[in-house]
């Protein structure tokens, strides 16, 4: 997913003032825990402070950018 994911040129103008995170669940299950993910891809984005802005139903580029700008 890594290599293909956001690479829409209005998906990355819109992603600017985020700052993307991997996390390899098979070494960092503790992060897993916090964040409740039990499915993999997941994609979540948070708030400076970790709060969660929901989940991620749609993935395509369209659905992505109408989360953020929610």
């Amino acid at each position: 997913m890594a290599s293909s994911a956001f690479n829409s040129e209005e998906l990355v103008k819109e992603l600017e003032n985020w700052v993307p995170v991997l996390v390899d669940g098979d070494t960092e299950k503790p992060v897993l825990e916090k964040f409740g993910v039990q499915g993999f891809p997941t994609v979540k984005f948070f708030s400076a402070s970790e709060k969660p802005l929901g989940e991620m139903g749609d993935r395509s580029p369209g659905g992505i950018i109408a989360k953020l700008q929610a």
